[in-house]
């Protein structure tokens, strides 16, 4: 309604200037008073406005140490084999991709082991 009647009743201390809804001048302190009680849970980067935080969290936040690709969600990341180094976005399906390397034997072996630490494990 105040957007409509022009009314502004709310007044910025510092610079003066007036806003119709208490929310704006809100962000408007924050902004000018450097405030920033919205903080980043992963990286801790702080803002002054809720919808900054927002907008960072949208943001590709988590690198892969394998392939350097940045991803938003940590869950997202790749899923690497530490035989071949394939990397796979979801771990169901590295371990599919596992039983290439052991024969479709899903149980450990001593054997297999021993082969792929001494790198035999393709003969």
């Amino acid at each position: 309604m105040r957007v409509n009647t022009k009314e502004k009743p709310f007044t910025c201390e510092i610079g003066r200037k007036n806003f119709s809804v208490k929310g704006t001048l809100v962000n408007h302190m924050r902004v000018r008073t450097k405030k920033k009680p919205f903080s980043c849970e992963i990286c801790s980067k702080t803002f002054s406005k809720k919808s900054s935080l927002a907008r960072h969290m949208r943001k590709k936040l988590f690198s892969c140490e394998i392939c350097s690709k940045t991803f938003s969600v940590k869950g997202s990341l790749p899923y690497s084999c530490d035989i071949c180094y394939k990397s796979f976005s979801e771990k169901s399906n590295l371990v599919i991709h596992k039983r290439v390397h052991t024969k479709g034997m899903s149980y450990g072996c001593d054997i297999f082991e021993i082969r792929k630490h001494f790198g035999d494990i393709h003969k």
